[in-house]
């Protein structure tokens, strides 16, 4: 029998999506499964969201047609698949007043499955130095006389998921098919199909990361699971089959495509969740049934949630990163400058968004809070945990 989530605050809704799954078996996940409390807090305000749980407000008709609808908060957060499309649509649109009109190169740095245990247990650390490492890569060949001897322009953004929702963390990258020469006095363009040499850029990757890794681990900074008398040993032999593994860096190229449209693709892992309410097809009382790439897969219901919280990214973890021209130091000269060389105008002031209307006649709305209950999150308790 399918699912029919309700209440959290009343509200029933549809009976296949990702909150009503996460509603459902949360409480099995949290039994067979450990979390940090972090991940904890973020279910919990998932399952909430666009409930009376978190407050909300009346809406009316200011005209007296009659119309009224409570409207409850959503809960704001980075990993809601319910409440996080404005986000990207206004994300989209700054993109679109900052990108040079240049083609753009889309370029993903996957990191191996080797390491892919040390960086779920270290999320923090290892996501930085696939951010830094795969930024430093690109600038530096970028800025060899050689090849282009220029800077570029990078928008990063951090992807943790494949289509089944295993662990599968890589970064792509929107790079200007070009740059500003380093005297900064002319435009340096790409060949329109070749940006480098991808064993090279893999190459440079794996070192900087692994040599990242090292420094952390000397440092006492990295968590290895394990009996901790073989701690260094376990290390060591993930990195050496790091180094024999074939690392991968993908380029794809620009084909005449505007850049806006390949932000498009990125904005889709700006804010939202690893999985939409699209792809979900069934919930029964124990299993979650969805779609993947490769066809329709069913888990049971805490193995679902598991894999869910296993991209609940740390706390003020940066997911979308700017280097080079696009970097927030470069603005006002750099990429002005980028701009003028381009024959390019500065950007348009946004315009605001215009007011909500009645649905049902089209006039002005007033709201005010409902009875009883908080516009602001609620503190939820706490959660009891046993010993480590």
């Amino acid at each position: 029998m399918t699912h029919r989530s309700c209440d959290w605050g009343g509200r029933i809704r549809s009976p296949c999506t990702v909150t009503a799954a996460l509603r459902r078996f949360v409480g099995d996940y949290r039994r067979l499964h450990s979390s940090t409390h972090h991940q904890d807090r973020v279910l919990d305000w998932l399952c909430a969201c666009q409930t009376s749980a978190l407050g909300g407000r009346m809406a009316e008709c200011a005209s007296r047609c009659g119309w009224r609808s409570p409207i409850y908060n959503s809960c704001t957060d980075r990993h809601c698949p319910q409440c996080r499309g404005g986000a990207r649509a206004e994300w989209l649109a700054a993109r679109t007043d900052q990108l040079l009109p240049v083609p753009h190169f889309q370029v993903t740095s996957t990191l191996p499955g080797v390491l892919r245990p040390i960086a779920r247990d270290n999320p923090r650390l290892v996501h930085d130095l696939q951010f830094t490492a795969t930024a430093e890569m690109l600038q530096e060949l970028a800025a060899d006389d050689k090849r282009l001897g220029a800077q570029l322009g990078i928008i990063a953004v951090l992807h943790t998921w494949a289509s089944n929702l295993t662990y599968h963390p890589h970064v792509h990258c929107l790079v200007t098919a070009g740059g500003l020469r380093l005297d900064q006095e002319a435009w340096v363009e790409t060949h329109k199909d070749y940006l480098f040499p991808t064993r090279v850029m893999a190459k440079l990757v794996r070192g900087k990361i692994v040599a990242g890794l090292r420094k952390a681990f000397r440092a006492r900074e990295l968590f290895i699971r394990g009996d901790p008398t073989h701690v260094e040993v376990a290390f060591k032999t993930a990195i050496r089959k790091a180094y024999r593994h074939r690392w991968v860096v993908d380029v794809e190229a620009p084909d005449g495509r505007p850049a806006v449209r390949a932000a498009k693709y990125l904005a889709r892992y700006v804010g939202g969740a690893a999985i939409s309410d699209a792809r979900m097809v069934e919930i029964t009382s124990t299993q979650v049934t969805y779609k993947t790439r490769k066809g329709i897969v069913t888990v049971e219901g805490h193995e679902f949630v598991q894999r869910f919280a296993t991209h609940i990214l740390p706390k003020r973890l940066n997911r979308v990163r700017y280097y080079g021209l696009y970097s927030t130091s470069n603005v006002h000269f750099r990429w002005a400058r980028a701009r003028r060389l381009l024959n390019a105008p500065l950007p348009a002031p946004r315009q605001e968004h215009p007011a909500r209307t009645c649905p049902a006649c089209g006039g002005a709305l007033r709201e005010h809070s409902l009875p009883g209950v908080r516009r602001s999150r609620p503190q939820l308790p706490p959660r009891a945990r046993g010993p480590p």
